[in-house]
């Protein structure tokens, strides 16, 4: 994108520091619900937990996010980023304290949906600050590094998680998880100041909406999309860990190791995609991209898997990789097509959507594993970004039509006849 054409406010050096104190932020989150997984061996033994039955307790966090998410962006929008964030964190940091008594799966559980309640205000808020510091020609590279929280905090949750249970205990994972909690708080109390105001160009009339996201028509149909492609992300990300110990053979640490290793390249991986998508302004076409290429990775690696082989295992980590790659992009296109004012509500939307989608996804495909087996489960899998390539094809055309107005009012002309309306 010419930088004469950009839209949204002028570049400000404070911008990388609210980017890193949005980053700390998404980490203590992402650390508790991606990283949680490399518990799933541990906690199999000490609760004496079936793989359903584990695949439920790994979803609690998620569970608890979805019923808070939309509030949280919601306030964000009202009250500002700082507060909501650092009040969401010290009520996690409270929860997971508490998880370190529990007794019995039950009682943790609770705790981990609690602890997801609390923490989710992270995601939506300190989203909405990053938007409002960067234009749109550094949007896709700015959220990009920020959702690589994402697998950051799956990788330290690997690093960390598994050498505090060995040496400590398992409640000492969840002390550990505390501690990260503490640390985006104080991040987010420091670099968190609020973004510039809108510019004229970003309110002029017809580039975007003026009405809530919760009556806007593509915002629901884009999160449906990306809700159906995360059971991908949300089910190897549960299992992965748990498939290359029971079925491939290899030690715990093993596995905990390959698993922070997808998490550090997905991370990568989500920059590169993300500053691409920079260079034409549009995410969606990148969004849809993302999905074929998991489509096609998860067939290939559901054909390997059928016995324990070496080509099964790196069929595994490149679905991974792929399941991982698009989050950036799907977050940067929701707040980009809400209205002005709006990015805190749509991408609390957005998060409570996927997750209202996702919530039977480990369960279901921990008995999909059980009974099926590894291979069967992996095929009904790739039908999810399948049908989500799909669904996305007209919001596609729908983000082109809002782009060709919001640029041509950046460069104060006529914008130029775009595509049809969406109905």
């Amino acid at each position: 994108m010419d930088s004469r054409s950009r839209i949204g406010p002028p570049p400000h050096p404070w911008r990388w520091i609210a980017l890193g104190a949005g980053i700390l932020a998404q980490l203590s989150m992402s650390s508790l619900q991606q990283g949680l997984p490399v518990l799933g061996p541990f906690l199999l033994e000490a609760f004496h937990l079936t793989l359903p039955g584990l695949g439920v307790l790994l979803a609690a966090s998620s569970w608890g996010a979805l019923g808070t998410l939309f509030i949280w962006g919601r306030l964000a929008d009202l009250i500002g980023e700082r507060k909501v964030v650092v009040i969401g964190l010290s009520g996690a940091i409270l929860a997971l304290l508490l998880a370190t008594q529990c007794v019995t799966a039950l009682q943790l559980g609770l705790c981990l949906a609690l602890a997801g309640a609390t923490a989710s205000s992270a995601i939506a808020a300190s989203g909405r600050a990053v938007l409002g510091w960067f234009p749109r020609d550094q949007r896709g590279f700015a959220l990009g590094l920020r959702q690589m929280a994402v697998p950051l905090g799956s990788t330290l949750a690997a690093v960390t998680l598994p050498f505090a249970v060995i040496h400590f205990g398992w409640p000492s994972a969840f002390l550990a998880l505390a501690a990260y909690s503490v640390i985006g708080a104080i991040a987010s109390i420091l670099g968190l100041r609020p973004p510039p105001p809108l510019t004229a160009q970003a309110m002029a009339p017809g580039a975007l909406p003026v009405r809530s996201p919760v009556k806007d028509r593509t915002i629901w149909q884009l999160s449906t999309a990306c809700g159906v492609m995360l059971w991908s992300q949300m089910a190897l990300n549960a299992f992965l860990v748990v498939m290359l110990v029971d079925f491939h053979g290899l030690r715990a640490t093993e596995a905990a190791l390959i698993f922070a290793l997808i998490q550090i390249a997905s991370g990568i991986i989500r920059i590169v995609v993300g500053r691409l998508s920079d260079i034409t302004g549009r995410r969606l076409p990148h969004l849809r991209l993302c999905g074929t290429v998991l489509t096609v990775t998860l067939f290939a690696a559901a054909f390997c898997n059928g016995t324990p082989t070496l080509l099964g295992i790196v069929l595994l980590i490149f679905a991974s990789l792929a399941s991982y790659s698009w989050n950036g992009l799907a977050f940067t296109a929701v707040a980009e097509l809400a209205a002005p004012g709006r990015a805190g509500t749509a991408l609390g939307m957005h998060g409570t959507m996927m997750r209202l989608l996702t919530v039977p996804t480990t369960l279901a495909f921990g008995i999909a594993a059980a009974e099926l087996g590894w291979s069967a489960a992996l095929v009904l899998l790739a039908f999810f970004p399948l049908a989500a390539i799909i669904a996305l094809a007209p919001i596609q055309r729908e983000e082109l039509r809002r782009f060709s107005f919001e640029a041509a009012s950046a460069a104060g002309s006529q914008p130029p006849a775009p595509p049809p309306r969406m109905p």
